[in-house]
């Protein structure tokens, strides 16, 4: 088996209010292998489901261009699911601040972890009170940002 790969997370009071966005990892991170947006730093988002119920199971939705499955809530990808949370990795664009700094600066946000992470890598998230989550598989999806599928 291959290492574990310990990602710190932290909590934005702003995203967490307006988007349902829990946690987002603290670095960006270089993916390699499958992935949409491979020249793009990548972050990891813990998201909440709960206040996206699926009101219409079965049912043409016309955001995502798709049918509704049966899950009980919809994901922040439009996909149905049982699970009151989400652990996705997003790509964010390049920053570029006002002070001329680039991504990889601390000014711009987006620090890079001093790793790269690879499809198929186990993950733990680190929680900003200590806890660590289940391990996680970096998952690649088809023409889309990897996802991370509990390995339990």
């Amino acid at each position: 088996m291959s290492d574990i790969i310990r990602i710190p997370m932290f909590t934005d009071a702003y995203y967490a209010r307006e988007y349902n966005l829990i946690y987002k990892s603290e670095y960006v991170y270089r993916v390699r292998g499958a992935t949409h947006n491979p020249s793009s730093p990548h972050r990891i988002q813990v998201w909440d489901n709960t206040d996206r119920k699926n009101t219409q199971p079965g049912e043409w939705n016309a955001h995502t261009g798709r049918k509704n499955g049966t899950g009980a809530y919809i994901d922040p990808r439009g996909y149905d699911t049982d699970h009151e949370t989400s652990v996705l990795m997003s790509a964010e664009s390049s920053v570029i601040t006002n002070t001329g700094t680039n991504t990889g600066t601390r000014a711009s946000g987006q620090v890079y972890a001093e790793g790269s992470l690879s499809i198929g890598d186990r993950v733990q998230l680190v929680l900003p009170d200590g806890s660590e989550s289940v391990v996680y598989v970096l998952t690649a999806v088809p023409m889309r940002d990897p996802i991370l599928v509990s390995e339990w």
